[in-house]
């Protein structure tokens, strides 16, 4: 079944599809669907690839793009945010104490 990407409050399985972003101008990896269990996922992705091989071969898609997925646990944006604070905060010298980060 499909899920909300951003609720941090389940487990999720990803799809990232690597290609152009035209709003930044650059390539990169999109989340474009969440799942609830890794089985439709890897279908999703399966399904697909087809279409983008299909693409190159064609010449309709860039030869660059490609689908990667991704299991994003339970509070995965709330442990990142944590550990990105933690880091640069011991890159100026300062300490953090767990109980502050837990409170984050």
């Amino acid at each position: 079944m499909w899920v909300d990407p951003a609720d941090d409050s389940i487990d999720r399985f990803v799809v990232l599809h690597y290609r152009y972003d035209a709003d930044r101008n650059e390539r990169r990896k999109i989340v474009t669907w969440a799942f609830d269990n890794s089985r439709e996922r890897d279908a999703e992705i399966f399904r697909i690839a087809h279409e983008i091989e299909a693409g190159k071969a064609s010449g309709e898609a860039d030869r660059a793009e490609y689908l990667s997925g991704s299991h994003w646990p339970v509070n995965y944006f709330r442990n990142a945010r944590r550990s990105r604070i933690r880091f640069n905060a011991l890159k100026r010298g300062v300490i953090i104490p767990d109980a502050v980060l837990r409170e984050l």
